[in-house]
């Protein structure tokens, strides 16, 4: 090899930056495959090697290299190295796009009925709400109350509060390689208030909005109060199929944790979304869920840092980083629309409360927010080992646990073997609705898998317009079960009592 890649695209490491070398590495590899420079199939210098001619540590250079193989812009072959992934597709890196064959997997479902099961409290998605720091969130909101002045009293930013603007803007660039200035960030009271003002911002009567299905429920009850027609997307082991529909519109998806099952979305599968977004000339609401909770390895960076803010809109909340009642949420916006969002804006909302965003760019500032995201990633992936461990023991009889390495459920699916006699029994709901309100009795959090599935009216419907309930009982069953609000030394005795529960009721 005469001219080895690394010798091309990245001889500018320098410990004088204050970036380390390991994320300089990944961001100068990450430009030259989004770019083309280093073309799929390439075969990478091995990491010794590399870390040779920069003089650094292996480690630095492994670390780089796992990221990218997590990420999907690379792939390992068994004792023949580390490549540039075949699956970047050619029409994404090539100066001149060629459009991509759609295949019949890619089907858009057409638009279905809301489902209007029992809707129980989600709680599969709790964070380790007894670590947090209550004393020290008070001490922050005393401050802001202690130092109000009338600035802050008439507080009418309907971006939101700067300061916590800009710390957003920080915090994302250096952990989810968002592309963003503090003035594209708008706060809002969570997600679904942002999804809302998005689609009734930029899109017309005649657009889409297209969910994943399954998908998060609160997305579809938003869609429901659209004026657009509400498509329904499939999920395979990739995360969303890219729709078929050529109509323009808004696609919401999760590509850092699918809601509800758990993949991560690699980045052929990104390329084609983004692709598809610019044929269409649509929009694509990355609902970046769970992102802060990944145990092997770091977050996953973000579908805009791909697009560099073109057609994607970044959304978080820190329902999840923080605590849900917080309400607290945020869209980045392209930059070019941010005065359009200003003004549907100001017609329809203002914006949250200002004391709880004074004291969450105080608690982002001072890093206290970095200390707190460590400590739960630490007891997360602790509690999450006792469950995993467990569940088998007690429950391996009846639920089959799924495994995933993020996020803070876990999807746990019926035995095949029980589901001809349980599905054939006339209970008023799906069977996992009612087994998952027997973990909510005793103390788990979940919820039913089939209820984040949308569908199809058929001409045996029930009053509710609901789908028969042979077709519901049979197909989707499972549970989402949380694990990380539970403390260590409860997982087990909860696990036990779920178990007498449920063998009560199936026999």
């Amino acid at each position: 090899m005469s001219k080895l890649p690394e010798t091309v695209f990245f001889a500018n490491l320098s410990a004088k930056t204050g970036t380390p070398l390991k994320d300089q590495l990944y961001s100068q590899l990450r430009k030259a495959v989004l770019t083309g420079k280093l073309a799929p199939g390439t075969r990478l210098p091995a990491s010794r090697q590399l870390a040779a001619q920069h003089s650094v540590s292996r480690n630095t250079i492994l670390a780089a290299y796992e990221q990218m193989v997590a990420e999907g812009y690379m792939e390992t072959r068994q004792g023949a190295g580390t490549y540039v992934s075949t699956q970047v597709p050619d029409y994404f890196t090539e100066p001149a796009q060629t459009k991509p064959q759609q295949g019949s997997a890619t089907q858009a479902m057409p638009t279905v009925s809301k489902n209007t099961y029992p809707d129980f409290t989600l709680r599969s998605g709790a964070p380790a709400l007894d670590q947090f720091p209550l004393d020290l969130w008070a001490r922050l909101t005393s401050s802001a109350w202690r130092t109000a002045g009338a600035h802050t009293l008439m507080h009418d930013d309907l971006a939101g509060y700067a300061p916590l603007r800009r710390a957003i803007a920080s915090y994302l660039k250096a952990s989810r390689s968002v592309e963003a200035g503090p003035d594209q960030i708008l706060i809002f009271s969570g997600l679904q208030q942002g999804f809302k003002i998005a689609a009734e911002c930029l899109l017309a009567k005649g657009d889409a909005v297209i969910l994943e299905n399954p998908g998060y429920h609160g997305m579809a009850q938003v869609a429901a109060t659209l004026q657009q027609e509400t498509l329904f997307t499939a999920v395979d082991n990739n995360g969303a199929i890219p729709p078929t529909t050529t109509k323009r519109g808004m696609l919401v998806i999760s590509p850092s944790r699918q809601y509800p099952l758990g993949m991560t979305m690699p980045l052929h599968r990104r390329l084609k979304l983004l692709n598809w977004a610019q044929e269409t000339s649509s929009y694509i609401l990355e609902d970046d869920y769970d992102s802060e909770f990944r145990y092997s390895g770091r977050p996953l960076n973000s579908l805009q840092g791909i697009d560099g803010g073109k057609h994607v809109i970044y959304g978080g909340t820190f329902s999840k980083s923080v605590f849900p009642a917080l309400r607290l949420g945020y869209l980045v916006v392209p930059a070019g629309l941010v005065p359009k969002f200003i003004t549907h804006r100001a017609a329809v909302d203002s914006y949250p409360s200002i004391v709880p965003q004074i004291a969450l760019a105080s608690f982002m500032e001072s890093g206290h927010f970095a200390r707190h995201i460590r400590k739960l990633r630490k007891t997360h992936a602790r509690r999450k080992h006792i469950f995993t461990n467990a569940f088998p023991t007690y429950l391996g009889a009846y639920l089959d646990l799924e495994p995933s390495d993020a996020g803070l459920h876990m999807v746990a699916r019926l035995k095949a073997s029980l589901l001809p006699e349980i599905c054939t029994r006339h209970d008023p709901v799906p069977p996992d609705v009612s087994i998952a309100k027997l973990a909510q009795n005793i103390g788990i959090g979940a919820f039913a898998l089939s209820g984040t599935y949308r569908y199809q009216k058929t001409g045996n419907t029930h009053s509710d317009g609901q789908t028969s309930g042979v077709e519901l009982r049979t197909h989707h069953q499972g549970i989402l079960l949380g694990f990380a609000n539970l403390p260590d030394d409860q997982i087990e005795p909860l696990l036990a009592r779920f178990a007498q529960a449920l063998e009560k009721k199936i026999n």
